[in-house]
């Protein structure tokens, strides 16, 4: 690792002791850094369908926006260790058809193949 590059730990959610180290220059952009991860996956997690699935969060920063540099993110570079970062990994978006249950009249929201897949009027979830 080379005195300007940050070492990155990036720690996935939902998965106790999976990592992956990468160093990169704080002048790459957060999608570039999560296209470089995307291609050394780990196997033990579901992978996305893309990286507009991977949300990454450091260290109280929130999620870093795919367009904006690791610097301009204020991503944080320590000589002691690596730097931090949760990676959740979103749903994608699947359509919903509701189905109603016999008992109690509840409503609930369920993936079907023949919705409009990407139509924002019917919700993901819908809980009554």
């Amino acid at each position: 690792m080379s005195d300007s590059e940050i070492q990155i730990k990036f720690l996935f959610a939902n998965h106790d002791g999976v990592k992956v180290l990468l160093n990169v220059f704080p002048d790459r952009k957060v999608g570039d850094v999560k296209g470089t991860l995307l291609s050394m996956w780990p196997e033990d997690v579901p992978r996305p369908e893309s990286i507009s699935n991977i949300r990454f969060i450091c260290m109280g920063l929130g999620a870093l926006q795919d367009g904006k540099t690791l610097r301009e993110c204020k991503v944080p570079s320590f000589p002691t260790h690596p730097t931090p970062v949760n990676v959740s990994v979103t749903p994608s978006k699947h359509p919903v058809q509701q189905h109603t249950q016999s008992e109690g009249g509840r409503t609930y929201s369920t993936p079907s193949p023949s919705s409009n897949h990407g139509d924002r009027r019917h919700p993901n979830c819908l809980i009554m």
